[in-house]
C-alpha cells in the first residue's frame, strides 16, 4: 500500500468513514495534460473516501469529484493508491481539501446518523435522561422512521409502475399528526413555565400559528370560504 506523502494531513480514522456505492467523477490535470475519469465510492466520510478507479491518479495529486446525485463538487487530494487488481483497478484514498459530508447527499447522512443512533442507544441504556427529553427523542424517532417508510413504499411503487398518490396522502397524514403532537406539547410547556417568554422564535412561531388558524378556520368552516 502505498504510503502518505510527507509534510500531509493524517488520514481520517478509518470509523469515521462508512461503506457507500455512489458513481462520481474525478478530474485532475497530469503531465500538463488533463484527466476526467469515472470512480466508484467504496467509503464515504465527512473529510474524504476510498474510490475504485481503473485509471488513478497519481499519489499527491489534487483533483476535483463530481457527485451527479447531490449535484455537488469538491476538491480533494489523493494520500493513498492501492492497486486492487486488473480487474477492478485501484482504491484511491482522497482528503478533501475542506470537510464536506454533503458532498455525498442524503444516502451518506443516512449511515451516519445510523451509526450515531446505535451509539445513542448504548447511552440511553445506561445513562440518567430525562423523561421529557425520552418522549420527544421517542416521538421524533417515530415521525423519521414513518416518514422514511412512505418514501420508500413511494419509490418502489414508482419503480414498479404503480399508483403513488395513496402513498404521498399517508406522509400528510404523518405531518398533520406530527405537526398536531408538537403543537399540543409546546402548549403543555408554555402553561408549565417550562419555556420562558424570552425564548427565541416565540413571535415567529406565534405569526405561523396565526396564519395556519386562518388557513383551518376557511377550510374547517362548514360554510365553505
Amino acid at each position: 500500500m502505498a504510503e502518505r506523502p510527507m509534510g500531509q494531513p493524517p488520514v481520517p480514522a478509518s470509523t469515521e468513514r462508512f461503506p457507500l456505492e455512489i458513481p462520481l467523477e474525478a478530474i485532475w490535470n497530469e503531465r500538463d495534460a488533463g484527466h476526467c475519469e469515472p470512480a466508484q465510492t467504496l467509503q464515504a466520510g465527512s473529510h474524504g473516501g476510498v474510490l475504485l478507479m481503473k485509471k488513478a491518479p497519481p499519489l499527491g495529486a489534487d483533483l476535483t469529484l463530481a457527485n451527479p446525485l447531490s449535484g455537488e463538487s469538491v476538491t480533494a487530494r489523493v494520500i493513498s493508491v492501492q492497486f486492487a487488481g486488473v480487474a477492478s483497478g485501484s482504491e484511491v484514498t482522497v482528503q478533501f481539501h475542506d470537510a464536506r459530508e454533503t458532498f455525498w447527499g442524503p444516502s451518506f447522512r443516512l449511515k451516519k446518523a445510523t451509526a450515531e443512533l446505535t451509539e445513542l442507544e448504548r447511552a440511553i441504556r445506561v445513562g440518567d435522561v430525562s423523561p421529557r427529553v425520552l418522549r420527544e427523542f421517542r416521538d421524533a424517532v417515530d415521525h423519521i422512521r414513518k416518514t422514511a417508510w412512505v418514501v420508500q413504499e413511494w419509490g418502489e411503487r414508482r419503480a414498479h409502475g404503480r399508483e403513488t398518490e395513496t402513498v404521498l396522502g399517508l406522509l400528510t397524514l404523518e405531518r398533520i399528526r406530527r405537526a398536531t403532537q408538537l403543537t399540543n406539547d409546546l402548549a403543555t410547556d408554555l402553561q408549565s413555565k417550562e419555556i420562558p417568554p424570552q425564548t427565541s422564535g416565540l413571535y415567529e412561531l406565534f405569526a405561523a400559528v396565526e396564519q395556519l388558524h386562518r388557513v383551518l378556520s376557511t377550510l374547517c368552516s362548514p360554510h365553505g370560504a
